[in-house]
């Protein structure tokens, strides 16, 4: 499903995942200072999504400057090269939701250790409220950049790529880099591409606005006339033998 040039290498896969966090986060990763902490928090949350795609290979990259997840509509079960990888960095994904928590309570072990008593009581007291605001952190920041076409829309969209005889994909977590605007742009292009030379339809759903104006440049159009963010692709249609011989 994705050219080999597409791939990303497993080295780059940590500066991608920190792209996808920072671009697609929620509005605590968006902030100037606390964005960056917000994103720190959330980005191995991301790592156990990329990974776990890596391993299928479902993401399509260029260099680090822009990615997009692609799987296959059907068959609707999970790869378990996807499953496998992502449940091996799941363990740093919950160590990373401890890590400010235990951090206060090594704060506290050093304030009790110099007298600090009052401050000892403090960092103590802080830290469920710290476990608590970092997981209502990592959960802002993360669910915008998961958000995916719901079961029912994904069903519609199946059904009418089977009417039409096309094999469906949904294109995901689209993210470049602001200093390269035009990356995601021509990601996208090339994918298409690939998508036409297989003859698959394409589904997306667009986080913004901005996105979406560009899905469409590229072809995609509303999967039904009801107000939507739901948008496809249908691949161009190859010329059939008869198109050929009456040219």
């Amino acid at each position: 499903m994705i050219p080999d040039e597409l791939l990303p290498r497993w080295r780059d896969l940590a500066a991608l995942g920190w792209l996808a966090t920072r671009r697609l986060g929620g509005p605590p990763a968006q902030l100037p200072y606390l964005g960056r902490i917000a994103s720190a928090a959330t980005w191995p949350i991301t790592m156990t999504l990329l990974v776990g795609d890596q391993a299928d290979r479902t993401i399509a990259a260029l260099g680090r400057t822009a990615l997009v997840v692609v799987r296959a509509c059907e068959p609707a079960h999970l790869p378990w090269r996807r499953l496998l990888g992502s449940t091996a960095a799941l363990p740093f994904a919950a160590a990373a939701l401890f890590v400010p928590a235990l951090a206060t309570l090594g704060a506290a072990i050093l304030a009790d250790a110099v007298d600090l008593d009052w401050l000892c009581t403090t960092l103590v007291a802080a830290v469920l409220p710290v476990l608590a605001v970092t997981a209502v952190l990592m959960l802002s920041c993360v669910l915008p950049a998961v958000r995916s076409i719901t079961p029912i829309q994904r069903r519609g969209a199946r059904t009418l790529a089977r009417r039409r005889g096309t094999p469906l994909a949904e294109a995901s977590m689209l993210a470049a880099d602001h200093r390269h605007r035009q990356a995601a742009t021509e990601l996208a292009r090339r994918l298409l591409r690939h998508a036409d030379a297989q003859q698959m339809a394409v589904i997306a759903n667009p986080r913004n606005a901005e996105v979406a104006t560009m899905y469409r440049r590229l072809g995609f159009e509303p999967l039904d006339p009801e107000p939507s963010r739901l948008l496809v692709r249908w691949c161009a249609r190859r010329p059939s033998r008869q198109d050929r011989s009456s040219s």
